[in-house]
């Protein structure tokens, strides 16, 4: 399942059309129906610069959560949640407290950034295997189908994938950052490509049948805040 494109076009019943870059740096225009494509294209060309300068804005935001130091901002399943670093010897561990985050491990603050961030990953990869040990009975009973094998991991371009043949799922380590219902959305698409491979009209049939808010969940999780992790993988 990909994530939708950077640039996304709404035709609706209005008068004027209407251009945004929310958090997750994602540029939408509303428009009149009946707006042609051609005049859309010169509307984006004219604002070429006010969308550039917008999604780096908004990337910056993105950047600005990634030093891994107390008082930053987390979520977990769309929570909010305060980071909170701390020197304990031994064996690091991270665990949630009420409204912290807690990250305990040799140095504290002064650990290579590295370490900080596997540590970070561990917590919400094993937050998101129990998540999805609770939700996926109920979602394989709505789409009528079993996956055989669910893995994790940090993905550049998918919230997750399936293949068919094997009946296994791979999901975004991302999940464990928005609002739970994503989740829900995502295993429910992956297990319906168990009954149809493409995206076409049946897929989406079916997938409705399943998880009928669909629609409303792809909204929710556009407007939620952008999770930094990718942007992370790269830094040390």
């Amino acid at each position: 399942m990909e994530p939708e494109k950077s640039i996304r076009v709404i035709r609706k019943k209005i008068r004027h059309t209407y251009l945004r870059v929310y958090p997750n740096g994602e540029v939408v225009v509303t428009a009149p129906r009946g707006t042609s494509d051609e005049a859309i294209g010169r509307l984006l060309s004219e604002r070429a610069d006010w969308i550039r300068a917008h999604v780096a804005a908004a990337r910056e935001r993105t950047a600005e959560r990634l030093a891994l130091t107390s008082g930053e901002r987390v979520y977990l399943f769309g929570e909010p949640l305060t980071l909170f670093l701390a020197s304990k010897p031994g064996r690091p561990a991270a665990r949630r407290e009420e409204e912290r985050l807690l990250l305990l491990l040799p140095g504290g603050e002064g650990a290579d950034y590295a370490v900080r961030r596997s540590l970070l990953f561990r917590f919400y990869e094993r937050a998101l295997t129990e998540r999805v040990r609770e939700r996926l009975p109920s979602l394989e009973r709505a789409v009528g189908r079993s996956a055989n094998r669910v893995g994790i991991r940090l993905m550049r371009s998918r919230w997750g994938s399936c293949t068919p043949a094997t009946g296994a799922i791979r999901l975004n380590l991302t999940l464990a950052w928005y609002p739970p219902e994503c989740l829900d959305l995502v295993l429910a698409h992956e297990l319906t490509h168990l009954w149809v491979a493409g995206h076409g009209e049946s897929f989406y049939r079916r997938l409705d049948r399943a998880y009928p808010a669909r629609r409303e969940t792809e909204e929710i999780r556009k407007r939620f805040p952008a999770c930094p992790f990718e942007e992370m993988r790269g830094e040390s």
